[in-house]
């Protein structure tokens, strides 16, 4: 938990409730974008781009192939 906290002092310091709450927006925005890219396929930033399973194309895509492959195989056992 230490590590996660320290890794987020890259977006400012939180040592008073001002500067938490501060801090608390800032994330929130930055969360609201990464969001919001991902909404509009808008694959720009390093995280998203790094990262497949957070764009909703690719899991919408996934669990497609997953609901045709599950279809087709009841399918099978249908005809049988």
């Amino acid at each position: 938990m230490r590590f996660e906290l320290k890794s987020l002092e890259s977006y400012g310091a939180a040592n008073t409730p001002a500067e938490r709450q501060k801090l608390l927006v800032t994330l929130t925005q930055e969360y609201m974008r990464h969001l919001s890219d991902c909404v509009r396929g808008e694959y720009r930033d390093r995280l998203i781009v790094t990262n497949p399973d957070l764009r909703l194309y690719t899991r919408a895509l996934n669990i497609f192939t997953e609901l045709q492959v599950r279809a087709c195989t009841c399918a099978k056992n249908m005809k049988g």
